[in-house]
């Protein structure tokens, strides 16, 4: 099935070089990917540096739950 958008395109993202169009970001997510997204700019856009800063937060959760998932593993292998 393919979408019409009509005069509004899904978002354009890059990631790693990569570019995803809409819903085809690739799974699982890091916090390096997100820390690294540009998005366009458009006339009447997003304020970049909030659109920044979010990202920021995005990515500095992603390292946090990364790191406790691996601290989590860890322990679990002590256990073990």
């Amino acid at each position: 099935m393919t979408r019409s958008f009509g005069r509004h395109r899904p978002p354009v993202v890059s990631v790693n070089g990569e570019t995803y169009e809409g819903d085809a970001a690739p799974v699982p997510l890091t916090a390096e990917q997100v820390a690294r997204v540009r998005f366009r700019t458009r006339w009447r856009g997003l304020d970049p540096r909030h659109v920044a800063a979010y990202v920021a937060q995005v990515a500095a959760e992603l390292r946090r739950r990364d790191q406790s998932i691996a601290q989590l593993v860890d322990e679990l292998s002590l256990l073990k």
